[in-house]
This record gives C-alpha cells, structure tokens and sequence, in this order.
C-alpha cells in the first residue's frame, strides 16, 4: 500500500524533526464496504484504513490528521452521485461523487477509531 510506504518513510520523519515542523497527514479516506453511499452500510475495510494510518502516526511529530471525511448529519441524496444545489454537503467537491468517503455522525465503528486516537 503506497500509503503505508510513506508513513514508514524515515525520511519524512527525519526532515520533520531536523526542521521542527510537525506533520500533518492530510486527505485520506476510504469508501464504505462495497462503495456503498448508504449511512446503513458497514464500514469494515475503512476502519482498519484508519487504524492503520492512525497507528502509524504514533512516535512521529504529528499536529493532526484530516481524513476525508467529517459530514455529520448531512445524506446523500438518494441514487444521485453528484451534488445539486439543495443537496445536503458532504465534504466533496460538486463533481465528485458525493457520500463516497463521508463519516456519518451514525457511523460509530469509524467514529470509535477515530476517538481512540484522538484520546490518546
């Protein structure tokens, strides 16, 4: 995973340190099993995703990190993929296919990963 091949990178954590700048892993995300828009689907592989890169955020200079993302209450709306004016916003661009890689405020797996890192 090319992913995980950068935050094993030592060279990223190395320039962070000799400059003392912190990172900051930004944009990542995954899809909810079979690249449902459903809030009812199950979200198996994104959680262990966002294990993973959490996990290995640990030891290094990190300031945050913004997955992709936080849409709270916000829906898709229905079969339709891209946004319309009316639409509920769910944090991707209107040409994008909206919901895809949203965090649900009912998604409490994901939710739980994310608040075992952030409690740490």
């Amino acid at each position: 995973m090319k992913q995980e091949e950068y935050n094993k990178n030592k060279r990223s954590k190395a320039l962070a340190k000799k400059r003392q700048k912190p990172m900051a892993p930004e944009e990542f995300g995954f899809p909810r099993d079979d690249e449902s828009y459903s809030p009812d689907a199950p979200a198996v592989c994104r959680d262990k995703f966002y294990a993973l890169m959490f996990e290995q955020m640990k030891g290094r200079i990190v300031a945050g990190c913004n997955f992709w993302g936080f849409v709270g209450t916000g829906r898709p709306a229905g079969e339709q993929k891209y946004w319309k004016k009316g639409d509920d916003f769910l944090a991707d661009p209107p040409m994008a296919e909206q919901g895809l890689n949203s965090v649900f405020d009912s998604d409490a797996s994901t939710r739980n990963v994310i608040e075992k890192f952030v409690n740490k």
